[in-house]
């Protein structure tokens, strides 16, 4: 009678290798605790606990001062982040435990329960309010502002900006209130647009304009106005 073949999968060592691949199967994903009892080259394969035909496959390539170094070989894996991108800047990947930062900006919170729940919440109108009596007042991105002073308030814009963010002033008092643009930058409401390094002035009480910058540091775009502001 002749020999049985030796039935090998294709997971395992080649077959004039010393040993075979050893494999593992967990409900979750190895870390770098994951090393004692555990050779160079084994296999963990990370089943799904729903029962869902998903699995991720690692193999440990080092174990330097009892840590477990495991190499994710990907496969098909549901729920693993590979990147991250926004509606600027660079994608961001996850770090070494598999975690990303979520932070709130201007105006904007986030918050985690511990499981799977990220909320965010923004802050009534996403600006920072203040009730304004002395003159006069640099700006900052993200601020509203209500011009109470004895006569009229300057307000000066920041002179950088990025696109989207945003400023408020309303008249408080009735003394009026003046935005004035630095140099290079303008102000646009509608069809009508400031002067470079222009102005925007209210008239009477309850006048308001909310603006956005829409090219960094030098445009401002007015998205609401209230009352008859005068553009210089």
């Amino acid at each position: 009678m002749g020999t049985t073949p030796l039935r090998r999968s294709p997971l395992q060592l080649p077959v004039n290798s010393a040993q075979f691949l050893r494999t593992f199967v967990y409900d979750r994903a190895p870390t770098s605790t994951d090393w004692k009892n555990f050779r160079i080259s084994d296999l963990w394969i990370h089943r799904n606990p729903n029962g869902s035909p998903s699995y991720g496959y690692y193999v440990l390539v080092d174990k330097p001062s009892q840590t477990g170094v495991w190499l994710d070989l990907g496969g098909s894996e549901s729920g693993d982040v590979q990147s991250i991108t926004g509606d600027s800047g660079s994608s961001i990947s996850p770090d070494a435990s598999g975690n990303v930062n979520v932070l709130g900006g201007s105006g904007i919170t986030t918050s985690g329960d511990g499981a799977q729940t990220l909320t965010i919440n923004s802050l009534s109108s996403g600006f920072t309010w203040s009730v304004d009596t002395s003159t006069p007042i640099t700006v900052a991105v993200g601020e509203g502002h209500f011009s109470n002073d004895s006569g009229q308030l300057v307000y000066n814009l920041p002179s950088a900006a990025t696109v989207g963010q945003g400023f408020a002033f309303i008249d408080l008092g009735g003394n009026g209130f003046q935005v004035q643009a630095n140099a290079g930058q303008t102000i646009r409401i509608g069809n009508q647009v400031t002067s470079s390094g222009g102005t925007v002035t209210s008239s009477a009480i309850g006048d308001a304009i909310f603006m956005v910058c829409g090219v960094e540091d030098t445009n401002f775009f007015s998205y609401g106005i209230q009352g008859n502001l005068t553009l210089a």
